[in-house]
C-alpha cells in the first residue's frame, strides 16, 4: 500500500472514530439534560398547585418555561445524533401537505395574536394533491420555520405559501416575515451548526443554534433544497423546495 492509499485509510478512520464519538457525546448529554429536567418539571407542575402568591407564581412560570427551553435544546441533540447515523433511513408517505401547513399555521396563531402581528397561508395548489414525504421530518421543518419567523417578528405579519413548481416537478413552501432581519454576513452561514444566532438575537429568541443545520439536512435528506433572502430590519423569506412523485404531484395539477 502507497503512502497517498494509507493516508486516505487513515483520514477514513480517523473520521469515522470522530463521528462515533461524536455520537456517543450527543447521547449522554441528551441523557444527562433530560433526566434533571424531568424532575424539574414534574416538581415545577406540583408546585404550581400548591402555590397562591401571585410573585410565586411568576418565579414558578420562570422555571416552566426555562425547562421548556431545556427540552428543546435535548430535542435537537437527539435529531442530530439521528441525522448523523447513516444507517437511518426516511419514510415515504402519502402526504397532504396543504392540510399540514394550514394546521400548523393555526396553531402559531394564539402567538401571532398576542404579538399583535398577522399570520396568514396561501395555497396555488389544485385540488390539494398527495406528496409522498416523510411527514414527519417536513412536519418539523415547518414547525420550525414558522416558530421562528413568529418569534422574531415583532410588527407587521408572517405569511405561508405553498405553489407549484412545474417546471422542476415538484413544489415550494414560502415563509415570509417582517421581523429583524438577518445581517448580509451570516446569510452565508445561518444553516452551519451552532451559527444560526447573532448574539442579539440570541438573547432575544433563545436557541442553540442547531435549529436552522436541522431544516437544512432534514429538506436535503428528503431531496428537496433550502434558500434563505433577508433584509435586517424588513425580514426573512426562506423558501423550501420539495420534490414531487409524477404520479402524486403531476396528474393531478395537469388535468
Amino acid at each position: 500500500m502507497n503512502s497517498a492509499e494509507t493516508g486516505r485509510v487513515k483520514a477514513k478512520r480517523l473520521a469515522e472514530q470522530a463521528a462515533a464519538t461524536r455520537a456517543s457525546f450527543l447521547s449522554h448529554a441528551n441523557h444527562e439534560v433530560r433526566t434533571p429536567l424531568s424532575s424539574i418539571g414534574g416538581a415545577t407542575r406540583l408546585l404550581s398547585t400548591l402555590i397562591t402568591d401571585e410573585k410565586a407564581r411568576n418565579l414558578v412560570g420562570v422555571i416552566e418555561r426555562n425547562v421548556s427551553r431545556l427540552s428543546a435544546v435535548a430535542d435537537d441533540l437527539v435529531r442530530i445524533a439521528d441525522l448523523d447515523d447513516a444507517s437511518s433511513s426516511i419514510a415515504a408517505e402519502t402526504f397532504n401537505l396543504t392540510e399540514v401547513v394550514r394546521s400548523i399555521v393555526e396553531e402559531h396563531q394564539g402567538a401571532a395574536k398576542a404579538k399583535g402581528i398577522g399570520l396568514t397561508f396561501t395555497c396555488s395548489l389544485k385540488d390539494d394533491p398527495l406528496f409522498l414525504f416523510d411527514a414527519q421530518s417536513l412536519t418539523q421543518v415547518i414547525q420550525r420555520l414558522l416558530s421562528n419567523a413568529v418569534k422574531f417578528t415583532s410588527v407587521g405579519e408572517v405569511h405561508a405559501a405553498i405553489a407549484p413548481e412545474r417546471c422542476r416537478d415538484g413544489v415550494t413552501l414560502r415563509i415570509s416575515d417582517t421581523g429583524c432581519g438577518i445581517e448580509s454576513e451570516q446569510l452565508g452561514r445561518l444553516f452551519e451548526e451552532f451559527e444560526a444566532h447573532n448574539p442579539r438575537t440570541a438573547r432575544q429568541g433563545g436557541g442553540t443554534g442547531l435549529g436552522m443545520s436541522i431544516v437544512r439536512r432534514e429538506v436535503e435528506r428528503m431531496g428537496g433544497e433550502i434558500s434563505v433572502s433577508s433584509r435586517p430590519g424588513e425580514g426573512t423569506t426562506f423558501v423550501v423546495f420539495l420534490p414531487a412523485s409524477l404520479g402524486a404531484y403531476c396528474s393531478e395539477v395537469d388535468e
